[in-house]
């Protein structure tokens, strides 16, 4: 159990090492390994929340039909869900993400894996569950993925294929809430891209035509989503709730974390409050962690802010710190437009937040702190890049006597042959392992050469002072960088191939090699024939996309990380 345990930590965290600190070893140890463990533990666990959380989660409602309305996902079984809201006994299942441009597998195998527990444990267990996913649309649009996605693609020199959404460099510190939909000329672009790439990529006519049919059926629902949303973060999540919500059936709840400060409000005074407490829990955990070599992801001077953001009228936010700690004042600068920003909430015991709450929002350690105490969730789902936050807001939670809910971690990569990574296998016939080997000994002659080379550069300057003759030098020389030519020609294939493999793609490579409907399916086949968290899920699925009964991981498939 322990190699188990630290080989965890290690596929969490690279650079740490065997680690001993009993925070980071509970941690692990309450991540689920498998699904029926989720499973076990999530049925056991039934308690009927008191008044002050209910009021909490009947605050939702308006918000998610909202969300809903607006996203045209409101659906019977929609209304049905947000409807055992005001039911005590009622536990929320909650995964959260930003609203990134075609969002990788890892976002939606999330929600696949609150919608298959859910499944499952109503089968046999009486009781009422709500699947909640709350857009976290309040991040700044700089971050690259919000404005990026990635397909393999062996005709690209890099071997991607990259869609764009361009940012004027005067917005990249906007809230991405704030940000207008992409130009319908994008949107025409990013098809005529993928239809391109498909065609260059596709083996067969008939296999051609299969993959530009799930392109279309998919990119009907792109268009709808445009359609109907009014900002770039709309765009992206309510593409989001369509492949959940209307493609697969799914009740899960949509809900924006800008739109729902009020449900919040006694968290952000309790966090306020205790900010003294919070603030050091959190400078002496991170010390803790980076000792054994682990880095959350957490900036080094995270304890020196408060746990909120203030927003600004410009559409941007600052980071606030504490500036008269006996009024209970706090002040920073807007990100963008530089301005200085106040809260100045008065009544050190009892913060006034009400004219303001609509201006703040949580900083990403807060968000699970706040779901667990105003909404008292049964289970937070995260992906691998989170894992660092979700470690410190445990411990703080700890020391703020909150109750933690059972995190939940779909560490397994996904693993299939689609389109450009049969391209990729099939331009160097050989297995990724072998192929990784082979690129280490190309470096390693390539080197060779150029020293080679290097050296009889050297000495043809001699000969060229000396006025000796340098036929046999040049004939020499050319040979040497002929063959250094083929190295670096092989180098380049094979170090394409290779990226292809470890991509992790957006949802498009799925949808174009799968289709949404049968992307779901196999996950959620995944989990219930399987279930293990952590080893690869392999697709069943043949170059001329024919389901396959079995079909035993190569090393060579597409391998792609959950976030």
């Amino acid at each position: 159990m322990k190699d188990k345990r630290n080989d965890m930590i290690a596929s969490f965290f690279p650079k740490a090492g065997l680690v001993s600190d009993p925070k980071v070893v509970d941690f692990m140890n309450s991540l689920p390994q498998t699904f029926s463990e989720a499973e076990r533990l999530l049925s056991s666990n039934s308690r009927y929340v008191d008044e002050n959380v209910l009021q909490n989660r009947i605050r939702l409602a308006p918000f998610i039909r909202k969300f809903h309305s607006e996203a045209d996902t409101l659906h019977d079984n929609i209304k049905n869900q947000w409807s055992l809201l005001d039911d005590p006994a009622t536990k929320l299942f909650v995964s959260t993400h930003q609203p990134n441009l075609f969002a990788y597998g890892g976002v939606f195998k999330k929600v696949v894996l609150l919608e298959t527990l859910k499944t499952s444990i109503e089968k046999y267990k009486e009781g009422r569950i709500i699947n909640l996913f709350l857009i976290i649309d309040h991040d700044f649009i700089d971050e690259i993925w919000m404005r990026r996605a990635q397909l393999p693609s062996f005709h690209h020199s890099s071997g991607l294929l990259q869609l764009r959404f361009s940012v004027d460099r005067a917005k990249m510190w906007q809230m991405v809430c704030n940000i207008p939909r992409p130009r319908e000329t994008a949107l025409y672009n990013w098809k005529r891209e993928l239809v391109s790439w498909i065609k260059k990529s596709s083996s067969s006519p008939s296999h051609q035509k299969k993959m530009l049919d799930n392109l279309n059926q998919f990119w009907e629902e792109v268009e709808i989503a445009y359609s109907k949303a009014r900002s770039y973060s709309d765009f992206n999540s309510f593409l989001m709730s369509r492949i959940v919500n209307s493609i697969w059936g799914y009740n899960t709840l949509f809900v924006r974390l800008s739109e729902i400060s009020q449900v919040f409000i006694n968290g952000f005074k309790f966090l306020i409050s205790n900010l003294r407490l919070y603030t050091d829990i959190l400078r002496r955990t991170e010390q803790t962690f980076l000792s054994q070599g682990i880095s959350t992801g957490v900036s080094s001077t995270a304890y020196k802010k408060a746990p909120i953001w203030l927003h600004c009228k410009c559409g941007s936010k600052a980071p606030i710190s504490l500036s008269a700690p006996r009024k209970l004042a706090f002040k920073g600068t807007c990100i963008s437009c530089k301005k200085e920003l106040i809260l100045d909430l008065a009544d050190p015991d009892n913060p006034d937040l009400s004219k303001v709450v609509d201006y703040i929002s949580p900083r990403a350690i807060a968000i699970p702190l706040l779901l667990s105490r105003d909404l008292e969730i049964s289970c937070y789902c995260s992906g691998k890049a989170g894992v660092g936050y979700l470690m410190d807001a445990s411990i703080i939670s700890k020391h703020l006597s909150i109750r933690w809910p059972l995190p939940l971690v779909w560490a397994s990569k996904d693993a299939y042959r689609g389109l450009a990574q049969n391209q990729a296998l099939n331009a160097i016939h050989m297995e990724i392992l072998e192929a990784e080997r082979r690129l280490q000994e190309l470096h390693l002659i390539n080197n060779d050469y150029g020293k080679k080379i290097h050296d009889l550069v050297i000495k043809r300057t001699e000969l060229v002072k000396a006025n000796r003759s340098l036929q046999g030098i040049l004939e020499e020389l050319f040979q040497l960088k002929e063959e250094q030519r083929r190295v670096r020609r092989e180098i380049e294939i094979i170090d394409k191939a290779t990226k292809i493999s470890n991509l992790s793609p957006c949802i498009i490579d799925y949808a174009v090699n799968f289709g949404m409907v049968d992307t779901e399916k196999q996950w959620c086949r995944y989990l219930l024939e399987n279930g293990d968290l952590v080893t690869p899920v392999s697709f069943n699925q043949d170059r001329n996309g024919k389901e396959l009964r079995t079909r035993p991981l190569s090393s060579w498939d597409s391998i792609s990380d959950t976030i």
